[in-house]
């Protein structure tokens, strides 16, 4: 899809632009009926292309402005919300569940001024990602926040170099070997080694995406 459209004269080398195609015919047309105008020609309909550019002319400016407004709301008000992709929470009210925030929408309401929307997926529980999802508005949404970490359901979720949790310690796993179901995780200033995933949390995205 073309991001703008340019029309005019090859020959004259002159050229209208515009984002959208009617803008751009709208300040052609209009510029080629001055021109006729400066040899003494009436083109037929001039009064019509003059108004078809003041409506061009209030498009533009409502859509900068509209564009503007959703500039403020990603930048000023989504970017600060609480919630950020990747934060799970638990649902206190339907849908009740464990959910995962896939994206934040900031929008503003007349009668409730700027709020956040979370877009999010359910979680399953084995940790992964489900096919249901809903919309939180965080405005009234009861939700509980959840660890960042969660239960690996496999040796593939252990990667080493990724921050953990042992036995509710914080650590970071220093070695894994996933074909010898075996890792070393350094807490404390200690080295442990494990072989049973049951004491460990990782990073959610490595459950999301494995």
């Amino acid at each position: 899809m073309h991001e703008r459209t340019d029309v005019g004269c090859g020959r004259c080398d002159v050229w209208r632009t515009a984002k959208e195609d009617k803008w751009a015919f709208a300040e052609w047309n209009h510029w080629a009926c001055g021109e006729w105008a400066k040899l003494g020609r009436t083109v037929p309909y001039a009064d019509l292309y003059r108004l078809l550019l003041v409506e061009a002319h209030h498009e533009m400016a409502e859509r900068a402005a509209a564009n503007a407004v959703e500039r403020y709301l990603s930048d000023e008000v989504a970017s600060r919300c609480v919630w950020k992709v990747g934060d799970r929470f638990e649902a206190q009210e339907r849908p009740k569940g464990i959910w995962s925030v896939r994206s934040v929408e900031a929008v503003y309401g007349t009668n409730t001024g700027p709020f956040c929307i979370l877009k999010c997926r359910g979680v399953l529980t084995s940790g992964i990602l489900g096919g249901s999802t809903h919309e939180f508005w965080d405005t009234n949404a009861k939700l509980k926040r959840l660890s960042s970490f969660w239960k690996p359901s496999t040796w593939r979720h252990v990667v080493m170099g990724d921050p953990c949790v042992l036995a509710g310690k914080q650590g970071v796993v220093v070695n894994a070997d996933p074909t010898s179901r075996i890792a070393t995780v350094k807490v404390d200033g200690q080295e442990l080694e494990i072989t049973r995933l049951r004491d460990l949390l990782v990073p959610v995205d490595r459950i999301e995406h494995n």
